[in-house]
C-alpha cells in the first residue's frame, strides 16, 4: 500500500493506493498550515483503512516546483516516514503530475504553476510511443516569456488562475487549449499513479539525499522590486 503526500501548492493532499486501486484520499486548501495540517491527515487516513503506518509498502512525495516552506513540510514528513518505516521512497515532480492527467491528448501538453512574484513554472510533455515524456527542462518566468516560448498549438492545464486562462487564450488564440477550472484531485491521483509505478520498476530514492525541486532560491532577504508582489512561494 502506497502513501502518496503532495503539498507542492496551498492545495494540500494525501492518499493511499494499492495495485493500481485509490482506497482513500483527503484534500485540503492551506494558507500557511501545513506543518499543523500534514500529520495528523495521514494519521486520519491510515486510521480510515484501518492499518499504520507500518503496513505501508512505498511512500510517493511530490518533489515541486512549489512553495518553499509547503514542500519542505511535505519533504520531511515522507523522509521520516520511509526512514522510520523502511519502505522505499519516490519522489516525482509536481509539473509532471499536472501533466500525467492529460497525457491523451495529441498536443503538447504545458502544466503551470504560479509561483509567486508574478512568475510561472512551467515545462512541455507529451506522450511519445504510449508515454508520458518530457520534452523540455523546467522553466521559470514571466507571462510574457511563456508566450513568446509557444510556437505551436499547445494544451495548458495545472493551476492557472482565471486570468492567467483569459491571459493565455487572449495573447496566443489558436495556439492555446487552455483548461478552465481546476481540481487539485487529479495531481494527487497522478502522483500517487506515478509513485507506484516508479518504485515497481525499482527505482527509488535515498531518503537521507532527496531535496525539494525549487528551481530558485527563496526570496527570503530579496529586495523587492516595485509593484511586485512577494508572495511566499
Amino acid at each position: 500500500m502506497l502513501l502518496a503526500i503532495d503539498t507542492s501548492t496551498k492545495y494540500g493532499g494525501v492518499a493511499l493506493q494499492k495495485d493500481g486501486h485509490a482506497l482513500a484520499a483527503l484534500l485540503w486548501r492551506s494558507e500557511h498550515n501545513h506543518t499543523v495540517e500534514l500529520m495528523p491527515a495521514v494519521e486520519e487516513l491510515l486510521a480510515r483503512v484501518g492499518t499504520a503506518s507500518k503496513g505501508l509498502t512505498g511512500i510517493a512525495v511530490a518533489l515541486g516546483p512549489g512553495r518553499f516552506s509547503a514542500l519542505r513540510v511535505g519533504m520531511a514528513v515522507a523522509k521520516g516516514l520511509a526512514i522510520a518505516t523502511g519502505v522505499p521512497l519516490a519522489g516525482i515532480k509536481t509539473l509532471e503530475m499536472e501533466a500525467y492527467p492529460h497525457a491523451g491528448t495529441s498536443l503538447p501538453v504545458c502544466p503551470l504553476l504560479p509561483v509567486g512574484q508574478n512568475e510561472l513554472a512551467w515545462a512541455i510533455f507529451q506522450k511519445v510511443s504510449g508515454r508520458l515524456r518530457q520534452l523540455t527542462e523546467e522553466r521559470l518566468g514571466l507571462l510574457e516569456e511563456l508566450v513568446e516560448a509557444t510556437v505551436e498549438e499547445t494544451h495548458f492545464c495545472g493551476e492557472a488562475t482565471p486570468a492567467l486562462q483569459q491571459a493565455l487564450k487572449a495573447r496566443l488564440a489558436d495556439k492555446a487549449s487552455v483548461v478552465t477550472g481546476y481540481s487539485p484531485v487529479a495531481r494527487l491521483e497522478a502522483l500517487a499513479i506515478l509513485g507506484e509505478a516508479r518504485l515497481a520498476q525499482g527505482k527509488r530514492d535515498d531518503p537521507a539525499s532527496l531535496q525539494p525541486f525549487y528551481l530558485r532560491r527563496p526570496s527570503i532577504g530579496r529586495i523587492n522590486k516595485p509593484g511586485i508582489s512577494q508572495e511566499e512561494t
